[in-house]
């Protein structure tokens, strides 16, 4: 039996409530538990509705202001970058603000020149590109003007080599990629330099002439100069060659191959003229050093030669007299020297300097001597030497000779004859 502890009631055990007043509810064990596991859950969820909306808002706020920050920095990023990239100028739009400015400036005191240079630094990409544009055209304008004048100045005075000088620095100083009309400053230094070729080309002057209008072409594209420059380069080359070949029968190798390398000075690297000296080179004249020795008496090879004057000579052959035996009244017999070389054939000129050397103007008894030039043994040329001579030059036709020999002939002991860069050319 139960009793109901707010009435007194007993009532059967089966029954979950007193029937009197119905106020006594008991529970079991596991039920009570189940119950009090509930009411701390339910404790917790309470505590915890709580709690949560201060920490989301905590949590919010740090997003927020996280996001923000961001935003600022991305922002300073891209401003930044958008400044210092650089842009299709190869520069970023701050140095190319800085190159406004610096232009401006330039302008402003009259340096057209230094002004040129800044403001074509300034591209489409510049929020200055429009009043740099307008400047830049202003500039070289003005600079334009004062060129053509010093060139007109220039031409009056027939330096001509001045009046390319001007050009050549608008050339490197104007924007090729400027727009240009055909009443442009540019056009009118092209005219200038067109008309001072013209007069240039009508008293054959060529060296200047064509300098001039390959410069003033380079302006820009001209129908007319290109013509005219095409026509002069024709003519000059032509010129050359004929004069160079002249040169090579007249005077030889070397003389040819100045008058080409002058045209070089006005034809930088022209290939016919380049060829013209490969051609030529077949007519180099060729020291004798390089060939073999066939035959020698009384002959050695000096590079620090002196003679009598105290010249010094690098590749130079010694040719020395003989001391032979007295003969009646103390007389002594003049001596032989001499130098044989095989040739082959192939050459059609010998040419050298000879001098007497140091030691003979101490040997002034015998005082001459005879320098004799054969080819194959046939005496080609004979040339008279006194101790007190000067250097001088002699040559020989040697035309199909295949054995060159230089003697010297009458030569006392310690007279020696100096055979200075001995050469033979085709």
């Amino acid at each position: 039996m139960k009793e109901c502890k707010y009435c007194g009631t007993s009532y059967k055990d089966e029954l979950t409530a007193c029937p009197n007043c119905g106020g006594n509810l008991f529970y079991s064990g596991e039920e009570l538990a189940e119950a009090e596991e509930y009411a701390k859950k339910e404790r917790e969820n309470q505590q915890r509705a709580i709690a949560e909306p201060k920490s989301r808002a905590g949590k919010v706020a740090g997003i927020v202001v996280g996001i923000v920050v961001l935003i600022a920095v991305i922002i300073a990023v891209a401003s930044n970058a958008y400044n210092n990239h650089a842009v299709s100028s190869g520069l970023s739009r701050a140095d190319m603000e800085e190159a406004y400015n610096r232009g401006m400036a330039y302008y402003s005191k009259k340096d057209y020149v230094a002004a040129i240079a800044e403001l074509k630094n300034v591209s489409t990409e510049s929020k200055y590109y429009n009043e740099a544009s307008e400047t830049l055209k202003n500039a070289v304008v003005a600079y334009g003007e004062n060129a053509l004048s010093r060139v007109t100045t220039y031409a009056d005075n027939k330096d001509y080599e001045m009046a390319c000088s001007v050009l050549t620095e608008v050339m490197q100083t104007i924007p090729s990629d400027l727009q240009i009309d055909e009443t442009s400053i540019v056009s009118s230094l092209q005219d200038s330099a067109f008309n001072i070729a013209e007069d240039c080309l009508a008293g054959g002057d060529y060296s200047n002439a064509i300098p001039l209008l390959r410069t003033a072409n380079g302006l820009a594209a001209n129908a007319a100069i290109d013509s005219l420059l095409e026509k002069s380069v024709g003519e000059y080359r032509d010129m050359t060659i004929a004069q160079a070949n002249a040169a090579l029968d007249d005077e030889g190798y070397e003389a040819a191959v100045a008058i080409v390398n002058q045209s070089l000075s006005v034809l930088p690297d022209d290939a016919t003229m380049l060829h013209l000296i490969e051609e030529y080179e077949a007519y180099k004249p060729i020291l004798l050093s390089t060939f073999k020795v066939f035959e020698s008496s009384n002959v050695y090879y000096d590079d620090s030669a002196e003679d009598i004057v105290g010249n010094v000579y690098t590749d130079t052959y010694c040719l020395q007299g003989d001391m032979h035996v007295l003969i009646g009244g103390g007389l002594r017999e003049g001596g032989n020297s001499y130098l044989e070389i095989y040739i082959g054939g192939e050459y059609t000129t010998f040419s050298a300097t000879i001098a007497p050397s140091n030691e003979w103007k101490n040997r002034s008894e015998y005082p001459n001597c005879t320098v004799d030039i054969y080819g194959d043994d046939v005496l080609l040329k004979s040339n008279s030497l006194n101790c007190k001579d000067t250097a001088f030059n002699i040559s020989a036709d040697i035309s199909n000779i295949n054995y060159l020999k230089i003697k010297v002939t009458n030569c006392i002991y310690n007279g020696e004859v100096l055979l200075i860069n001995p050469v033979v050319s085709r």
